[in-house]
């Protein structure tokens, strides 16, 4: 029945359905890595990675979190007096929370758009069934099946993809505040102790 539908819809249909599967993939992709990598960082990690930078030792900051390998970064860095090394750290994990995110973002607002163009188009074929004195109904039906199957499955895509982008960009830019949050009291750490400029 699906497979009917589609090939209803014409290649507008096949061209939502690409983007859906891209949308798909981007979900699993996203989940997969909250699931893994994405984990919160507990309070009493975060006290140790300090601890250990205000002494000047190596936090052993584990790389499975964004965090961690920002912690890695800024421990690996230290020797370096340029603030700048804040957003340097930050940025790469901003690419890692963020990745793909643009595809999801850019499927929701061009899926109910082809759906539209489906529909218009849809609509002009079963116009062009109408004319002469015996009007062709198959071609009339198949417009309108166009019409409606194109418009169904963008505004399908496009829900999926923006209630997905939505929640994913919202995870990121909390992770991201609280990256930056401990990036800057690591910071701290090693400028108040001298840890930043040991060998």
């Amino acid at each position: 029945m699906l497979t009917n539908m589609i090939q209803q819809a014409g290649p507008l249909g096949k061209v939502l359905v690409i983007l859906s599967v891209l949308s798909l993939g981007v979900i699993f992709e996203r989940s997969w890595f909250w699931m893994k990598k994405g984990r919160p960082v507990s309070d009493r990690l975060r006290t140790d990675w300090l601890s250990r930078l205000r002494k000047g030792v190596n936090p052993k900051a584990t790389l499975t979190s964004p965090e961690g390998r920002a912690i890695a970064f800024l421990y690996e860095h230290r020797a370096e007096t340029d603030e700048k090394l804040l957003d340097v750290a930050l940025s790469r994990e901003v690419r890692e929370t963020t990745r793909f995110l643009a595809l999801l973002d850019t499927n929701a607002a061009a899926a109910p758009m082809i759906g539209i163009l489906g529909t218009v188009l849809g609509i002009i074929q079963a116009f062009s069934g109408m004319k002469g004195d015996a009007p062709d109904t198959g071609l009339m039906v198949s417009g309108i099946s166009v019409a409606m199957l194109t418009t169904a499955i963008g505004l399908i895509v496009a829900l999926v993809s923006l209630v997905s982008f939505n929640a994913f960009s919202s995870r990121a830019h909390k992770r991201q505040t609280e990256t930056a949050e401990l990036l800057h009291e690591g910071w701290m750490a090693l400028c108040n102790d001298g840890a930043k400029v040991e060998p």
